[in-house]
């Protein structure tokens, strides 16, 4: 028989939380892990992934002892019956994934559980690492530590001592009295904003539940979305609808300003009423971490996905939101630098400013109230509170707006620079990141910062963020240049010949040329909009909106692409097949391509390969092509004899090209071989490619 040897720091830990004394005491399938020389037989996994388990003899027990780099991956490992009764997993540093099943338990000490399974007769036990457990009827889950989601059902029973909240949803589909028995243990319980005693919590569709667990770990619990998060926090199904509170004994509450940095490694869990937590330079704070009642003040470092700020004041000043930030309870939030990669959502009578920074996403939900006078906003929708945008330019579908509330309907499009000189483009419409909606808004008017209508070159590293791009202004992305994110570009023109450009940008009514570089994804060339692709490289989704118009002649375009209806795609190249078959040209007119749900392929103008899957929208995220979409190929002139570059016509590119190709720059002529993007223009959007024509 082979025997494992667990730390004895950890178990102790284990030991202590559930009231043993020692190893002798511990009981084959007990509340925790076991000492191994009490099983018939003992297997470890480390480094290696394993889909089934030994069998052992009707009534002979098993531990399995799953330690870094170690899978467990059996959906029936653990299921009922005489052969798989009395087997304990137990999860240190590696990962499981299966069933729990009468007679067997599994204990996450640290590492991953993810999404497993118990059922009737079945126990499992979370003290630390990330786990994921849905619990059925007659099943036995304890959690006091570590990052957890829970779905519990009718008739299982779920305590919960510690931990980091992620996720528990309730799910009962019998009468009250077979409901899922969920036990809170802790104190300072308050429901809808006051203090409560009692024993039985039935929830409404509406009510919010914080407190502190067992162990000082503070929680909030509602049937409020998260953005960017397909489930919810909390989410109560059927009837009886019930949390009990069990009153414990909580660490004592340290109101000392807290500073996490690089210097401090006592990180808490959340923060409870009265604390005051500071993020700094090389700090991070845990996924689904709660500030119920507090001060957060976010100056560098990250927060962790799945925030929550229930009551109490939230400011980001600087270093980034991982994900996502909901604010609630009379909350109040304060961006005016940093970076909310996933939104923030304002809900239940609190309220937002934003004066800068970057969101990625923000909806304003009923009884909130929002500020917005400077930023970077990707998207918003502001659905049901009270919203006021300051600043000015306002247009509504490319049209000046001068009234003093705003509310689009399906479809429609509000442009706008905010009072720092942010251009906004706000959609009312469905894209693959969700759907930007705006209810009623108030637009104050204020005096913008002038524009500048000088050329701008970026050559060097921008901020995480830009501020965008207003009415005639135009912005030259070169070599070794770099634009961060959710860049705006409204009334004007963005060059990208070399550096890289951000994730989520978007045009409206704008001239954008790509020639090189890299546009990392969620690239929206909206309404007014020209964007010609010559070179380059688009790494993820691109989405051409409804009256936009994209010329696509080279360059590596990634899938997904989306071409919405009445949006324009024109390819240009040398050869094209509609699911394998050559497309033939008649005089080397220009062809429409009607059909949908088939492969376009082709070679573009300037050699690169590629491949559209010209799909029917159909709700999935993969390439689509609107039927109102009109798609055409041309055949790029085989016959001529141009060489592009070769401006002495010489049959060679060259050094000896520079100087006649300048002369042509400069005199503001035209020679087909100094046009190197092929847009009937000499101009210095052919730079670039000479240059790449004349490394090469």
């Amino acid at each position: 028989m082979k025997f494992v040897f667990w730390r004895f720091g950890i178990l102790a830990v284990v030991v202590s939380t559930f009231g043993l004394n020692s190893f002798a005491c511990a009981q084959v399938n007990g509340t925790g892990p076991s000492d191994a020389v009490l099983f018939d037989e003992v297997v470890n996994v480390s480094n290696s992934t394993i889909s089934s388990l030994p069998e052992v003899p009707n009534g002979q027990t098993l531990q399995v002892s799953v330690v870094q780099g170690g899978t467990v991956n059996a959906s029936l490992v653990l299921l009922g019956g005489g052969v798989r009764s009395g087997v304990e997993v137990n999860v240190d540093g590696g990962r499981f994934t299966g069933e729990v099943g009468s007679g067997g338990e599994v204990n996450i000490i640290s590492g991953t559980g993810a999404s497993f399974t118990v059922n009737s007769g079945g126990q499992a036990n979370i003290f630390g690492g990330t786990s994921g457990v849905r619990a059925f009827a007659g099943s036995d889950v304890n959690i006091s530590g570590g990052n957890f989601g829970v779905t519990a059902g009718s008739g299982s029973s779920v305590r919960v001592r510690g931990g980091s909240l992620q996720s528990l949803q309730i799910i009962n589909t019998t009468e009250s009295d077979d409901a899922a028995d969920v036990v809170l243990s802790g104190g300072e319980f308050v429901l809808n904003g006051n203090p409560i005693s009692e024993a039985i919590v039935e929830f409404d569709e509406r009510d919010v539940l914080t407190g502190t667990l067992e162990d000082g770990s503070a929680f909030s619990l509602g049937p409020f979305s998260i953005p960017g998060v397909s489930t919810f926090a909390t989410n109560f199904q059927g009837p009886g609808n019930r949390i009990r509170l069990d009153a414990a004994p909580l660490p004592p509450v340290r109101l000392a300003p807290i500073a996490v940095n690089t210097m401090n490694p006592d990180i808490p869990s959340g923060l409870r009423v009265g604390q005051t937590l500071t993020l700094q330079a090389g700090g991070r704070l845990r996924n689904d971490f709660h500030a119920i009642g507090s001060t957060l003040n976010i100056e560098a470092g990250s927060l962790g996905e799945r925030a929550i700020a229930n009551g109490g004041t939230v400011n980001v000043s600087g270093g980034i939101v991982e994900r996502s930030l909901t604010v609630l309870g009379e909350a109040v939030v304060n961006v005016t630098g940093g970076e909310v990669v996933g939104g923030i959502s304002v809900d239940r009578g609190s309220r937002a400013n934003i004066s800068g920074g970057g969101v990625g996403g923000f909806s304003a939900l009923e009884g909130s109230e929002a500020v917005i006078s400077g930023g970077v906003i990707a998207a918003a929708g502001l659905s049901a509170g009270t919203t006021e945008l300051v600043g000015g330019e306002f247009k509504l579908n490319g049209n000046d707006f001068d009234g003093a509330t705003i509310a689009l309907d399906s479809g429609d499009e509000l442009t706008g620079t905010l009072a720092d000189g942010s251009p906004f483009i706000f959609r009312s419409e469905l894209t693959p990141l969700g759907r930007a909606a705006i209810a009623e808004t108030t637009l104050s008017r204020v005096m913008l910062p002038e524009i500048d209508t000088t050329p701008i070159v970026v050559a060097a590293v921008s901020p995480g963020f830009s501020l965008g791009l207003r009415v005639g202004q135009e912005l030259t992305l070169a070599e070794g240049g770099e634009l961060g994110q959710f860049i705006r570009v409204v009334d004007a023109r963005l060059n990208v010949e070399g550096g890289q450009l951000g994730f989520n940008g978007q045009a409206s009514r704008s001239e954008v040329n790509i020639s090189g570089g890299i546009v990392h994804g969620y690239f929206f060339a909206g309404a007014g909009s020209e964007v010609n692709i010559s070179g380059g490289e688009v790494d993820q989704s691109f989405t051409a909106l409804a009256d936009s118009v994209v010329n696509i002649s080279g360059g590596e375009i990634a899938t997904p692409f989306f071409a919405n209806a009445d949006s324009e795609v024109n390819l240009v190249g040398t050869e094209f097949f509609l699911d394998g078959v050559l497309i033939s040209f008649v005089d080397d007119e220009p062809i429409t391509i009607e059909d949908r749900d088939v492969t376009l392929a082709g070679t573009l103008l300037d050699g690169t390969i590629f491949e559209f899957e010209l799909n029917t929208p159909n709700g999935f995220v993969m390439s689509s092509f609107s039927p109102q979409a009109t798609v055409t190929v041309s055949l790029a002139a085989a016959e001529s004899s141009v060489l592009l570059g070769d401006v002495t016509v010489d049959g060679t590119v060259d050094f000896l090209d520079i100087a006649p190709f300048i002369a042509v720059l400069a005199s503001g002529g035209f020679q087909s071989e100094a046009d190197t993007n092929v847009d009937g223009n000499v101009d210095f959007l052919d730079i670039s490619p000479f240059i790449g024509l004349l490394s090469n």
